[in-house]
């Protein structure tokens, strides 16, 4: 089979098993990337079972070394960019999937990904916003006064409060919001529903936001809307954020960050790591284990402020 067709047939097959748009989504955006890269080497058209271990290591230092993220034309294409760590390991990580796949069904003998060993990802803190960060973005919003502040007030403060992924929060309907319990049901991945919960300053400005200033949907009943009544989508919302983020002085203003935020003050306020992992979505303990080195780093400061021998200052 081509390797233009298996994609199609892997991208169906995934249609069919019901994983979410976004997936489907990034499956497509990263395999077209592939099928380019092989187009643009001479490799032309070619069958699937011919794919080796060679090819996919190629490809990958094109990725470390050459490609440059989103075409020319695009809002976020910036010339001399290179994808990150992370980056590199999501199309490792898809290849893997779709050459499983393929093996599995008998369309090749031997998957190639066998051999490719996981890229390595630094080990980084995760960083959250500083509540001075957080005043200056609320501030911003204020500066626009009327329709604007209150949306997007509401909307940093519910990615604040919540800790959804930013593709949760524009899926969000009106309907999915308690203003009185402040429960919040949103749909992550892979199509699982879950609760999450605002507290009393968000409800209050999703409220302001509902009742003086949200715009008669056109089309589905979202929660966050465009001006003119159309649903925010994830690239709207996304440049928003950056945008507030420019305007306050603020580097690196996305939806993740607040996620971080919230995980972390979460623990710092004495949650625990078992209700923690619920409210964020995820499956296993081991994305949320990586808060509590936050932690570790909180209990290190404290000790050097709180040390009995340096404090007493002995001789």
């Amino acid at each position: 089979m081509k390797l233009e067709r298996a994609v199609y047939a892997f991208i169906t097959a995934n249609e069919v098993e019901g994983k979410s748009p976004n997936t489907i989504s990034f499956y497509q955006a990263i395999l077209n990337v592939f099928i380019r890269w092989i187009r643009t080497v001479g490799i032309g058209t070619v069958e699937l079972r011919n794919i080796t271990a060679t090819h996919i290591r190629e490809y990958l230092r094109y990725l470390q070394t050459e490609h440059i993220p989103y075409g020319e034309g695009h809002p976020l294409h910036k010339s001399g960019n290179r994808l990150s760590p992370y980056g590199i390991k999501a199309h490792w990580a898809t290849l893997s999937a779709f050459f499983n796949w393929a093996q599995q069904e008998g369309l090749i003998d031997e998957n190639p990904m066998v051999r490719i060993a996981r890229p390595k990802i630094p080990k980084k803190l995760k960083q959250g916003f500083t509540v001075e960060e957080i005043q200056k973005l609320l501030n911003v919003c204020r500066a626009k006064g009327g329709k604007r502040a209150a949306r997007d007030i509401a909307i940093i403060l519910f990615l604040l409060d919540t800790g959804c992924r930013i593709s949760e929060v524009c899926q969000c309907r009106l309907e999915d919001v308690d203003l009185k319990t402040g429960r919040v049901k949103v749909r992550g991945k892979g199509a699982k529903e879950r609760f999450v919960y605002i507290g009393q300053k968000t409800k209050q400005a999703l409220l302001k936001y509902i009742s003086k200033f949200r715009p008669q949907p056109q089309e589905g009943n979202w929660l966050f809307l465009t001006h003119d009544g159309r649903k925010m989508t994830r690239f709207g919302m996304a440049s928003l954020l950056a945008r507030l983020g420019r305007e306050a002085g603020i580097q690196k203003v996305h939806a993740h960050r607040f996620r971080h935020t919230m995980a972390i003050q979460f623990l710092r306020n004495g949650g625990d790591i078992f209700t923690l992992q619920r409210l964020l979505g995820h499956t296993t303990l081991d994305m949320v284990k990586e808060y509590l080195n936050i932690l570790d780093a909180d209990v290190e400061q404290t000790y050097r402020r709180a040390s009995p021998v340096d404090n007493w200052k002995l001789k």
